[in-house]
């Protein structure tokens, strides 16, 4: 009998028999337990021998789900591999449909397959799963922080944010364009959005007296075309961080806008006061020193002070050599996202 391929929104129908239901981690170093539900409760009749999961029957829309067993959340670079079959013992090769490999790194739980009985087959479609996009090695291991701190691998159309970025032109920061620093935080930037955007893509600007907005790009591509902007052109004079991005929407509250630059911004009280009266969000990314920023007297509106590169160092292979510093980054980074008192906020530590 074929293996049919679960991927995208394809269906699957397969003969309405028990379905015998198996799981593989790969990576990780932890063991994965299905969870079966119709309607948000665990199905009692659910059989668990040895090494697989039999349902024996499908009476109402059905969930498979995988968590992680023995401890909180699925470790980084974990995959499952998922398929059922239905039971058929009078056929060494019955009916089998297998799902395309899902990372579930720093996930709480996953769904993986849907099944209902519809015109008397049992119908299987994967659950929503967005391919990852490959975002370089500092990109990919953002977006595992930001799904381990959050516990999700994206948030729905609904939740999701619109990112803007906005970078720095003036002369005192173009040599972290230079350096690489600004890529790098573009870098990380892309795995974050990647979690709370929906994937969906970035717009990003370079602003000195006026803004720039740059042509759209895939998220891998983002940094780069950041950084080439920032050194063909001449160094402003100024950052106007206050001043509304023209293309932006002005009354998108889910606009979350972060703004890379070298120090507190020469308007940051004309910024502040933009803070308060625009329904979206802004952050500050400075580079800079804890030190220096403190004698700068620091500001209301959201920030992360970022040390900068020390010598021939880059940011990006700092934060590849250590991940608690770039869990910490991404924690900053998330906490101008979500109001008080909030699930996530709880889990940024707000």
């Amino acid at each position: 009998m074929p293996t049919y391929l679960l991927e995208g929104t394809n269906e699957v129908r397969l003969t309405v028999r028990p379905l015998n239901m198996t799981v593989r981690v790969e990576g990780g170093g932890v063991e994965a337990w299905l969870e079966v539900t119709q309607g948000g409760r665990s199905v009692p009749s659910v059989v668990r021998p040895p090494s697989m999961v039999i349902l024996p029957r499908v009476e109402a829309a059905t969930t498979v789900s995988v968590i992680p067993t023995g401890r909180d959340r699925f470790p980084s670079q974990t995959v499952v591999h998922f398929s059922v079959a239905v039971e058929d013992r009078e056929s060494g090769d019955p009916q089998r449909a297998v799902l395309v490999p899902v990372d579930v790194s720093g996930l709480d739980r996953k769904d993986l397959v849907s099944v209902e009985l519809v015109d008397g087959a049992l119908s299987l479609r994967a659950a929503q799963n967005k391919e990852d996009s490959d975002l370089g090695a500092l990109g990919n291991a953002a977006r595992v922080a930001a799904r381990e701190l959050l516990g999700v691998q994206s948030f729905d159309d609904g939740a999701a944010l619109t990112m803007n970025i906005a970078v720095d032109r003036s002369g005192s920061a173009l040599h972290l364009a230079r350096n690489g620093t600004f890529a790098g935080l573009v870098r990380v930037l892309t795995g974050v959005a990647q979690v709370i955007t929906n994937g969906t893509d970035i717009s990003a600007g370079i602003i000195g007296n006026s803004a720039e907005r740059l042509p759209s790009q895939p998220l891998v591509a983002l940094p780069q075309s950041v950084q080439d902007a920032q050194l063909s052109r001449i160094p402003s004079n100024g950052f106007r961080s206050a001043s509304r991005l023209p293309w932006t929407q002005p009354d998108n509250s889910n606009s979350l806008t972060y703004l890379l630059t070298d120090s507190l911004p020469a308007d940051v009280v004309e910024l502040e006061t933009a803070e308060q009266a625009a329904p979206g969000r802004r952050h500050i990314v400075a580079v800079t020193s804890p030190g220096v920023w403190r004698l700068l007297g620091g500001t209301t509106v959201h920030s992360t002070v970022v040390e900068p590169p020390a010598g021939d160092e880059t940011l990006e292979a700092r934060l590849l050599a250590d991940p608690a510093e770039l869990r910490g980054l991404v924690t900053s980074l998330l906490q101008s996202v979500f109001d008080r008192d909030t699930v996530f906020a709880e889990r940024t530590g707000l």
